[in-house]
């Protein structure tokens, strides 16, 4: 799947659009940016939605499967035909012909989850009709924040068991969803995820600069710190040795431009540092 391009880390966005990663992290939090993690091969489940083409939606998206069944409630006047639907869409998947594993789909070109050798395929008639099965996940998942995801400091966690059958309290927990926010993945063991592990889709990068173009309320808000006053003296010292002028001096101006000219320059990003910006980030430095 070449589609590594297409998707950077969190890191370079806030260089290339000139922001602070609060404001980045904050603006998922509240869903208004997608970000997404990278797997190579990771083992876990799939729960995926059947839907019928009475979904509006569904004619509109690749991932959603196709039957000539019309609503759920319908299907209890023809069980057996619902059956050998059911058993169809199995089909589909241990032939690699379904939206995960089937070739030439540009779904398939950002994602794929392959069923693992033998792993038996169930179905859940609760709600959605689900099919899940265990599997090996890769390339670039979507991963929504939980409604307190926002007051987490440290590193993510992503569900661990399915959030339908869990008693314990997760919503701080990352879902990963497939194609749809009705696919997700859960995991055998706990995963966790830095910050620095979260991508974002290079078409999205414009979404960013234009929401904080236009909420120049996102300025004036304090947010808390993500990084120590040890993260913060590390910076310092690394802009402080690469900094240095002809006279072997250094400030925050120097910084500024010399980071500006860098952005410019190596990354084509087109924000101008300032001084205060470099100085607001560098506060607190005790050498």
């Amino acid at each position: 799947m070449e589609t590594g391009n297409k998707f950077i880390t969190v890191e370079n966005i806030v260089v290339q659009c000139g922001t602070e990663l609060d404001k980045v992290i904050d603006l998922w939090c509240d869903d208004k940016l997608p970000l997404y993690i990278h797997f190579e091969g990771c083992l876990c489940q799939l729960s995926c939605t059947i839907r019928n083409d009475d979904d509006s939606t569904s004619k509109t998206n690749d991932n959603y499967i196709y039957t000539d069944i019309s609503t759920p409630n319908s299907l209890m006047d023809n069980i057996e035909q619902y059956g050998g639907f059911i058993e169809d869409r199995k089909n589909e998947i241990i032939n690699e012909l379904d939206s995960y594993q089937k070739n030439k789909s540009n779904l398939t070109n950002v994602r794929q989850f392959r069923r693992k050798k033998g792993a038996e395929i169930c179905y859940i008639p609760i709600g959605d009709d689900q099919l899940y099965y265990d599997g090996y996940a890769y390339g670039y998942w979507q991963v929504k924040p939980g409604a307190t995801t926002k007051f987490v400091k440290s590193d993510y966690k992503v569900f661990n068991a399915n959030p339908f059958f869990s008693d314990d309290d997760n919503s701080s927990f990352l879902k990963v969803i497939g194609h749809d926010e009705n696919d997700f993945l859960t995991f055998k063991e706990v995963i966790e995820v830095s910050i620095n592990n979260l991508y974002m889709n290079v078409d999205d990068i414009e979404k960013v600069a234009c929401i904080l173009t236009v909420s120049p309320s996102l300025e004036n808000v304090e947010r808390g710190s993500r990084y120590s006053k040890i993260e913060h003296l590390a910076l310092y010292i690394l802009l402080n040795e690469y900094c240095l002028d002809n006279e072997g001096n250094v400030n925050f101006t120097t910084m500024a431009d010399i980071l500006t000219s860098l952005n410019k320059n190596k990354y084509g990003g087109k924000y101008k540092f300032n001084s205060e910006t470099v100085r607001r980030w560098l506060k607190n430095v005790s050498i």
